[in-house]
């Protein structure tokens, strides 16, 4: 191993202490850290991901079915927002379909604890108003038609009323 990747693989070990990366994302700092060093061929990267990758450093598939479980947790969502995040961290679409396969997370009960949380926000708002930004947030959420307009239906008609997940 030359010089050159050790150096990699030990810049790499420091990142990865501090949190996970996706493959795509780790290949990505490991350029810039090498153009910053100004030497190493591009075979240097491939070598260094790839050694990662036998030691278990990096796994994408597992990158993903955590990536699912921390960001429904602590920020319900929609299943197009997360497909278009671990797209982002470079995640292959073969594995986002795998893992989210894997969760199988429900969205109209995801959009039921979005609404929920957000309804408390909007208390002081007439209740037209409160659809339409509710809608929009839970849009903005990466949740679907269907589960938005579910989610409508069961809103209490009077501005005086709470809402009520059924």
């Amino acid at each position: 191993m030359s010089e050159e990747q050790q150096y990699l693989i030990s810049y790499a070990l420091k990142l990865l202490a501090c949190c996970r990366y996706t493959v795509a994302e780790m290949k990505s700092k490991l350029i810039k850290k090498q153009k910053k060093i100004g030497s190493g061929t591009p075979e240097d990267i491939k070598q260094v991901a790839n050694r990662l990758q036998d030691l278990k450093l990096l796994d994408d598939a597992q990158y993903a079915a955590l990536y699912i479980r921390d960001h429904l947790l602590r920020k319900p969502q929609g299943i197009k927002l997360l497909k278009l995040n671990m797209a982002r961290k470079g995640l292959p679409k073969e594995i986002i379909a795998q893992a989210l396969e894997a969760a199988s997370p429900d969205e109209s009960i995801l959009a039921r604890k979005a609404a929920a949380k957000k309804i408390k926000t909007l208390q002081r708002q007439p209740s037209q108003k409160k659809k339409e930004r509710l809608a929009r947030f839970l849009a903005s959420r990466g949740f679907g038609m269907r589960s938005i307009i579910g989610i409508l239906k069961s809103f209490p008609s009077s501005a005086e009323e709470d809402y009520q997940s059924p």
